[in-house]
């Protein structure tokens, strides 16, 4: 009896410590991770791909933008969230979101009153304190990766949970990016 309950305790911790593939809109696919957010138009505009372009036309963060059939197709270069607008605070947020500008490639899919960008291949760069005899310095170093080296643990199978705040920072940013008119509905429902 005793033998069962331990099983059950054990089972039961290693449920509740298991974390999720899926954060916000970020995904673990193939190991890699992308942001997939979905936009409803309602009511439904008929020139919705171009009024789309022409808005991230106009973005400095949008490069290289063009159609590929009917997906519209861009570069992400140099992206900076603004972290202190949704929530992030000096001590609580990474010094690559902080500092970081961040590259990545966007794709974007058209239905009948909705949208679908996909954010993927995402690396950052950013600045870091430069650490020696244990204490921080002022001066700083630039460092390099991809968001599923700073987001994702070592066997790239589930997202870190020290990262959340700094996620919810990101996922509010982009997903403020991509929005062409307030109170637009948000899901993921494709």
């Amino acid at each position: 009896m005793k033998f069962i309950s331990v099983i059950l305790l054990f089972v039961a911790h290693v449920v509740s410590a298991q974390v999720p593939v899926a954060y916000r809109s970020f995904h673990i696919e193939h190991k890699d991770v992308v942001w997939v957010q979905v936009y409803h138009e309602e009511p439904v505009v008929e020139n919705l791909p171009e009024r789309l372009f022409t808005h991230l036309k106009n973005k400095v963060w949008i490069k290289d933008i063009h159609f590929e059939g009917t997906d519209i197709v861009a570069e992400l270069t140099e992206y900076r969230p603004d972290y202190k607008r949704y929530g992030g605070k000096f001590t609580n947020t990474s010094s690559i979101v902080r500092t970081g500008r961040f590259f990545g490639k966007v794709r974007i899919n058209f239905k009948e009153g909705k949208y679908r960008v996909i954010l993927q291949g995402i690396t950052y760069k950013a600045l870091q304190a430069s650490t020696g005899s244990g204490k921080a310095t002022i001066e700083q170093h630039e460092v390099s990766g991809t968001l599923e080296d700073f987001a994702l643990n070592n066997y790239r199978t589930h997202f870190k949970k020290r990262n959340a705040v700094n996620l919810d920072i990101l996922h509010s940013s982009f997903k403020d990016s991509f929005t062409i008119k307030v109170n637009q509905v948000i899901d993921e429902d494709w």
